[in-house]
């Protein structure tokens, strides 16, 4: 928090996956991390974690047992409401606990939805 500088990047600036339009809305600023002494030149201090969580429900049992695909099995994930590692990140971009590049640099983009 030290060493962060508040902007407003243009849609076209951002990757294809994040929820500009939900950045718009929310009226907050992005953060861009700078560097200072407290986070030794980095622009980082700390460490927060981005999470997915695939719950086993009934149709992924079944989709698991006929040996679908990894996308299949993903995009089904994602129907019943999965949140990704990517859009964890973005979640966290948009809340202030973290940047764009970070984001960038730690995940892969989201192919579906």
């Amino acid at each position: 928090t030290q060493c962060t500088v508040p902007y407003q990047p243009a849609a076209e600036d951002l990757p294809a996956d994040f929820p500009y339009e939900q950045y718009i809305s929310s009226g907050q600023p992005m953060f861009r991390a700078v560097g200072c002494r407290a986070c030794r030149q980095v622009g980082y201090s700390g460490r927060a974690g981005i999470y997915e969580l695939l719950v086993t429900s009934n149709n992924i049992r079944h989709l698991a047992q006929e040996r679908v695909g990894t996308w299949a099995m993903k995009q089904a994930a994602q129907d019943e409401g999965m949140v990704t590692l990517r859009q964890d990140g973005w979640t966290k971009v948009l809340h202030g606990r973290t940047t764009v590049d970070e984001v960038l640099r730690v995940t892969k983009g989201d192919l579906i939805k």
